[in-house]
């Protein structure tokens, strides 16, 4: 009877073995099945763009397993172009640039409801999808030096507006920016007469011209951490006329991957990974793979909780 009892204990743990080992083979099959996909994802030329297409890609890599080839640098429009024509397969878009630019829509108020939007009109027009928001708004600020800015009193843009008027200030604007519909807005929303010339300039000049008050008001990213090393600060759109720049994913396939990276990354976030390359001078796939790596949960899975960068 012993001897009985015995062997069914040895043939019910060699089932059990034999599951463990089919439940192994299985997940092994799975990851190598999808190590031999490829996706290609694409990036514009902005340091914004870059740092959130390389964290999309190290997530990509490492939580799917799939072939990774990264085109970033894609001027202009070329990046939507590259995705609609399947060069791409995804990359990271803005919807104050996605609803303005590519798809010629007003931009409502807040970025949920731009979000919205880009989300019905890009289905409905090309067939792409657009992911959850990453969590950032890269939304443009009106910079001026705090000390330039607590001279004049003023803190926000309908007080510049004013100072504009009174050409009692310089403003340096970007050419690309002063082409969108966006700049017609901040212009009307405040008053802003058609004798205003902005000086045209590159951003990042703008920044150093700010620095050494040659400007003093200049154009940028709310994420730029330029503010924070020249000691700027920016201008409140107490009009609320300035669309929202929430940060998404636009793909062609591979939706199904995207929600993990819903709010992955914040602004401030964000403005760390900036100072990193554009201050300390690292590359950015060192930064943002360092940031990816201080994320992940114990499942592989970026955790929702960040601390900042030290």
């Amino acid at each position: 009877m012993q001897s009985f009892q015995f062997i069914k204990r040895q043939r019910w743990m060699g089932y059990c073995l034999l599951i463990a080992f089919l439940i192994f083979l299985y997940a092994r099959w799975d990851v190598c099945a999808h190590r031999d996909e490829r996706i290609v994802v694409g990036a514009k030329g902005d340091l914004e763009s870059q740092l959130l297409a390389e964290l999309i890609a190290i997530h990509l890599s490492q939580t799917e397993g799939l072939v990774v080839e990264r085109k970033f640098g894609l001027d202009g429009f070329f990046a939507f172009e590259a995705l609609k024509n399947g060069d791409i397969d995804l990359y990271p878009e803005f919807t104050g640039t996605a609803l303005e630019c590519l798809l010629h829509e007003t931009a409502p108020a807040g970025a949920k409801g731009g979000h919205k939007l880009a989300q019905e009109e890009f289905k409905k027009r090309y067939g792409l999808g657009v992911s959850p928001m990453l969590g950032v708004d890269c939304g443009y600020c009106f910079f001026m030096k705090r000390t330039r800015a607590k001279a004049l009193g003023i803190t926000k843009l309908s007080e510049l507006a004013a100072l504009i008027e009174a050409e009692r200030v310089h403003v340096g604007f970007y050419p690309e920016y002063v082409s969108r519909s966006e700049y017609q807005r901040w212009k009307e929303g405040y008053g802003i007469s058609c004798r205003f010339k902005p000086d045209l300039i590159d951003q990042d000049i703008g920044f150093l011209a700010l620095g050494k008050g040659m400007i003093d008001v200049v154009i940028g990213s709310e994420t730029s951490s330029k503010a924070d090393a020249l000691d700027l600060v920016p201008l409140i759109d107490d009009a609320k006329v300035l669309p929202s720049y929430g940060g998404f994913i636009l793909y062609r396939q591979k939706g199904e991957l995207m929600a993990s990276l819903e709010n992955v990354v914040t602004n401030e976030d964000l403005k760390q990974l900036h100072r990193l390359v554009e201050i300390e001078g690292m590359e950015v796939g060192d930064v943002v793979r360092n940031f990816y790596f201080q994320k992940m949960d114990d499942q592989g899975r970026i955790s929702p909780s960040f601390t900042h960068l030290r």
